[in-house]
């Protein structure tokens, strides 16, 4: 309490801006820049909204596409969960014209198909 006392502590009023105030300023320049900014504010919300709608408007097209035009389309839902339909392996053509018979059969095929079998004897002296 004796050092309050001693060294009294001088604050600036919340109203006062006398020391930042120019003699031309006035209280209407005030209510016109606070309108100013309220309307810059809300074209800022307005239009970043409007920028928004067109991006998820367009994306939502392109993820549409049919899977002529988008191949990858129908991948991209499956892997983000959005087809709940159950995938099957169909049947493909072996090399001798037929097709696979069964799910196992199309499996074995697929596995030859892309990761074949090693041979030795093929092996070089870089491989």
């Amino acid at each position: 309490m004796a050092c309050n006392n001693a060294f009294p502590i001088h604050r600036a009023s919340r109203n006062s801006t006398s020391h930042r105030s120019v003699p031309w300023w006035s209280a209407d320049l005030t209510i016109l820049r606070k309108r100013t900014n309220a309307l810059h504010r809300l074209y800022q919300r307005k239009r970043n909204n409007d920028e928004l709608r067109e991006k998820i408007t367009s994306w939502k097209e392109y993820c549409d596409m049919s899977t002529a035009t988008n191949p990858w389309g129908a991948i991209y839902k499956i892997d983000a969960g959005k087809r709940n339909t159950i995938t099957h392996i169909t049947s493909l053509h072996k090399p001798d014209g037929t097709l696979t018979a069964d799910t196992k059969e199309t499996l074995n095929l697929t596995l030859e198909t892309f990761a074949p079998r090693d041979n030795i004897g093929d092996d070089n002296e870089y491989y």
